[in-house]
Formats: C-alpha cells, structure tokens, sequence
C-alpha cells in the first residue's frame, strides 16, 4: 500500500512538472492556426496544421521554421493571405516568446507561453519594459 502510494504520488509529481518545464524552439516548430472560437481572457490559442478545426471563412496561422524564422499570415482582404515574416526567440527560463518582424524591428512583440503541446499552443501578450 505504501509503495503504491509512492508511485501514485511521484506520477501526480511528474504531471505537475511538466505544465512549468522550459519550452524551447524545437517544440514550436511548424504551422499554427489560430482558434479563436476557443480564445478567452487575451489568451491566444493556437492548434497544429492537422488539427481538425471548424471551418471558417478565414484563419490566421504562425509557422515557426528552423534557425529562429518564423511566418505569420494574416488575413487578406480577397480571402488570401498577407505574409509577414520575421525572427523568433524563446527564453527557456521565463517561457517568453519574442517576435520580431522585419517590417517593424523596432518594435518586438512579446509573449508568455502558457502551455505547449502537440496539440495546442497558448499565449498572453505581454509589455517588456525597455
């Protein structure tokens, strides 16, 4: 009874510890379509491309490439896509993703990852002080 106490304990643990673990860049690798039928309280949700989402008119996604590259298609006005390319980074230790485009370098879009997994992918916009 004890030993099975212990295992229960660690496993309740270990679930735990994986909801606050670092994310790196490998994990975020891939399109991204946004839910907002899901969205609540300014937190961006964000499912895989295989996904099995509702149909909508349109969707906006975010492809996170190799070597820190990263795409974010947003809605054009004839039902195509405006891509707008830039630069990702991550700290692992805070969980903050920044986004810098190369339209607009000057001005960072920063966010707090609140949970990554091969299905789902939630953000918190966040202000970083200068």
């Amino acid at each position: 009874m004890i030993l099975e106490i212990f295992i229960l304990t660690s496993l309740l643990l270990q679930v735990d510890s994986v909801e606050s673990q670092p994310f790196y860049n490998y994990e975020l690798l891939g399109i991204w379509n946004r839910s907002r039928e899901e969205e609540e309280d300014s937190v961006l949700i964000f499912r895989p491309e295989e996904y099995e989402l509702p149909r909508v008119r349109g969707r906006e996604k975010i492809e996170f490439l190799e070597g820190g590259r990263m795409i974010f298609y947003s809605i054009a006005p004839a039902d195509g896509f405006i891509r707008n390319s830039g630069e990702f980074t991550i700290d692992a230790a805070e969980n903050i993703l920044t986004i810098i485009y190369d339209s607009d370098r000057d001005n960072p879009v920063t966010f707090k990852i609140l949970k990554l997994s091969d299905s789902i992918l939630k953000l918190k916009r966040i202000q970083m002080s200068n």
